[in-house]
């Protein structure tokens, strides 16, 4: 399989011929290479992460569902490469989802300090992009139960304010049936 920053993603069916993703059986991931079929679900969600600014948060859940897979086929695995990358993009993709999801943003912040470790020793190259993305979802963690506190007191207002035009209503009926 080969996967490009464009999305274009085919596969070779059992006969040889090409076709998409969707076109081969639920368990083809299954019957795959386990560290091959890892690479190609990571490629997969980065893809489907890079259609998100087009396509909405909906490429951001499928991308989600592909590391799911690409971590399920790298279990038992020793290449900290692959798991690295992975541990990566995936916190990518879980500080992008939802910036108020304390327990996801917890969750992007330890996959990207994983990738780090790894990186520091193997592949510093990576070290800027994992800061600066770390950094990121550390800004997003501090300002979150904020945001969460806000929303929650922008809903109780709106249901107050509901609450006193019933009332409203009730007192003027009361007043002109006298």
């Amino acid at each position: 399989m080969a996967a490009t920053k464009r999305g274009d993603l085919f596969a070779r069916d059992a006969h040889g011929r090409r076709c998409s993703p969707g076109h081969r059986s639920r368990n083809a991931h299954r019957r795959a290479e386990p560290r091959g079929a890892e690479r190609t679900y990571r490629h997969l969600g980065s893809v489907y992460a890079d259609l998100e600014p087009a396509q909405g948060k909906e490429m951001l859940i499928k991308a989600k569902g592909a590391y799911q897979l690409a971590e399920d086929l790298l279990r038992g695995e020793t290449d900290g490469l692959e798991r690295a990358k992975l541990n990566f993009n995936y916190a990518n993709t879980l500080r992008q989802l939802d910036p108020n999801d304390i327990r996801q943003l917890e969750e992007a912040k330890e996959r990207f300090l994983a990738a780090r470790v790894y990186f520091v020793k193997n592949a510093p190259q990576y070290i800027p992009q994992v800061d600066t993305a770390l950094s990121s979802v550390t800004a997003l963690l501090k300002i979150a139960p904020l945001a969460v506190t806000v929303a929650k007191n922008a809903r109780d207002m709106q249901a107050l304010e509901q609450e006193c035009g019933r009332r409203w209503r009730c007192h003027a009926d009361l007043r002109e049936d006298a």
